[in-house]
């Protein structure tokens, strides 16, 4: 059994913590999103289980709790309803690590690639995400504990919006290339965009059965 801090298998990198946004009320779309199902799994599970693929410590944020997912910590929002910015404020103080993946539970199209980049670009007291066509991207990201009291001035000053943040960070923003497909950072919020989801994700399955 690999204990907390050793490399998972084929690892490159310094060991890393997940967090797993996945508090928003989902008004929008008018139903639990985390329940949402694409390819049999529900989005929450998609986003877990790429974290998994680079981490040991896996929080989700969240009001509520998953006993579904027993290797997660739960840690619920200092403030309620807040938006992402206070989720992300409120899981720092409990990473493990230096640094964490920071994950939307509601993007199933970011890839193991994404994230390798990620962590490529990796640079001590800063915040790291992409920007694909001239748009700041702030899921996935990777965030360092380092930033949290800068991360909570922010939050009393009465600012919410993440991308605001960023653009207040220490920050690397990596520009995506064309060969990132451009629904790599679709988000679901309403029904028309699971609609999409499913029908890109039924592409590419019938896509890889023909090859």
């Amino acid at each position: 059994m690999k204990k907390p801090g050793e490399q998972l298998q084929g690892q490159t990198h310094d060991p890393v913590s997940a967090i797993i946004i996945a508090g928003g009320k989902s008004n929008r779309m008018g139903k639990d999103k985390r329940k949402l199902t694409l390819g049999g799994k529900s989005l929450l599970h998609i986003a877990i289980d790429l974290a998994r693929e680079f981490s040991d410590d896996l929080i989700i944020s969240a009001n509520d709790r998953f006993p579904q997912f027993s290797e997660c910590r739960t840690v619920p929002d200092k403030v309620r309803d807040e938006g992402p910015v206070m989720g992300i404020a409120s899981c720092l103080p409990y990473l493990r690590y230096t640094h964490a993946i920071i994950l939307s539970g509601d993007m199933p199209f970011v890839t193991h690639e994404m994230i390798s980049r990620l962590l490529e670009n990796e640079t001590p007291g800063h915040a790291c995400c992409f920007r694909s066509k001239d748009i700041l991207q702030p899921f996935p990201g990777l965030m360092p504990v380092s930033l949290s009291e800068m991360i909570w001035k922010y939050l009393e000053s009465g600012e919410r919006s993440l991308h605001r943040l960023i653009d207040q960070l220490p920050a690397t923003v990596i520009t995506t290339g064309e060969n990132l497909p451009e629904y790599s950072f679709l988000n679901i919020n309403r029904p028309d965009d699971l609609r999409k989801a499913r029908n890109i994700f039924q592409s590419d399955h019938d896509m890889e059965q023909e090859s």
